[in-house]
């Protein structure tokens, strides 16, 4: 397939069906990383996603004329280590992946995440589980009365995936989803605030804005920090 990209500020995104990545792309990368441990050591699923993930990262940093920087491999921890200058996120469902990247130049902290818009027992879930009062659905902006239940749960639970990869990823540090909390939203913007300091750079009241968009079935989340 011909994949393609997206340019938000200063960071190019693209968002690719899992199974139409292209099957000679898929083999060269899969050939890159056929002898390190961290792709040897994976079930067949993640393997797969692994490589799409990487095959969709050359396809963004050749448009940025990196062809000769080398792909993210994996820290310890999991998280893609991304090679100097440049930073990213990567995310997938069972059907779609998402990857962005950029220079460091612009952005100290970057997330994505994407997410197959929720059925109504997930939604619920997800609302008790990470959402604060002034999320709930009953108590959502008025800018958004015209979402249902669904839609508007996978939107909120998607931002503050992206938000917890961008935090995670220049601090290193875990927080509970309820510790952010949404403010505002205006025209696919959504502010959110820290409710308690997570860190040093991440500290109390900090807002953070995170970008939206709905594709298909899907919604895309994406944050960007300095």
């Amino acid at each position: 397939m011909e994949y393609k990209s997206f340019k938000y500020k200063n960071i190019i995104y693209t968002i690719t069906e899992i199974d139409k990545i292209n099957s000679v792309d898929f083999y060269q990368t899969s050939k890159d990383f056929n002898l390190s441990n961290e792709v040897s050591n994976m079930s067949s699923k993640r393997r797969k996603e692994f490589i799409c993930g990487r095959v969709c990262t050359r396809y963004l940093l050749n448009k940025l004329h990196y062809e000769n920087i080398n792909l993210p491999t994996l820290n310890t921890d999991g998280t893609p280590m991304w090679p100097q200058g440049i930073i990213g996120s990567i995310s997938h469902t069972q059907k779609m992946i998402a990857v962005c990247i950029c220079s460091t130049f612009y952005y100290a902290a970057v997330g994505i995440d994407i997410e197959t818009i929720m059925n109504i027992q997930q939604s619920n879930a997800v609302i008790e589980l990470t959402f604060n009062e002034p999320e709930f659905f009953e108590n959502r902006p008025k800018s958004m009365f015209n979402y249902n239940r669904e839609l508007y749960s996978t939107i909120i639970f998607s931002a503050k995936e992206s938000i917890f990869k961008a935090i995670y990823q220049s601090s290193g540090c875990y927080f509970d989803f309820k510790n952010i909390c949404l403010i505002n939203y205006n025209n696919n913007i959504l502010s959110f605030k820290i409710m308690s300091t997570i860190s040093e750079k991440w500290c109390e009241n900090r807002v953070i804005n995170v970008y939206f968009d709905i594709f298909k079935e899907n919604v895309l989340t994406l944050v960007l920090e300095n």
